[in-house]
């Protein structure tokens, strides 16, 4: 049987989970407030393409990984997670460079102009909930 790579309630494995959170979190939150004005030559709203289609394939390596683990197929369900781990790093550096190149995209802004008038209320109507 495959050994275990932490053992259970490893305060190093936790101390370090509980970093990285706060980490991308204070990132994440950070990002709302910069923008770059680079003009990379495309369409930088690519990158939320490439997210979704990335945590569509994380999720698929999720599914499968757990029917790996319950058929007791222990190395690939360990290859499965690393590789869904990898896709998740993949994802936050998209998701970062998304956040730092395109700016906010307000739901009911027809004109893309960033602001969100009262008739851009109406056209959109009842829809729009924040």
């Amino acid at each position: 049987m495959l050994q275990p790579s932490l053992t259970k309630n490893d305060i190093k494995a936790k101390w370090l989970i509980y970093v990285f959170s706060v980490v991308v979190f204070l990132l994440v939150v950070l990002l709302g407030k910069y923008k770059l004005e680079i003009n990379l030559g495309f369409n930088v709203h690519i990158f939320a393409k490439f997210n979704a289609f990335i945590n569509s394939m994380i999720a698929i390596l999720l599914i499968v990984a757990l029917i790996a683990v319950k058929s007791r197929r222990y190395l690939l369900h360990k290859r499965l997670m690393m590789t869904a781990l990898i896709f998740s790093i993949l994802f936050l550096a998209s998701y970062v460079a998304h956040r730092l190149l395109a700016s906010e995209a307000k739901f009911g802004d027809i004109n893309h102009d960033g602001v969100v008038t009262e008739d851009e209320k109406l056209l959109v109507g009842n829809i729009r909930y924040l």
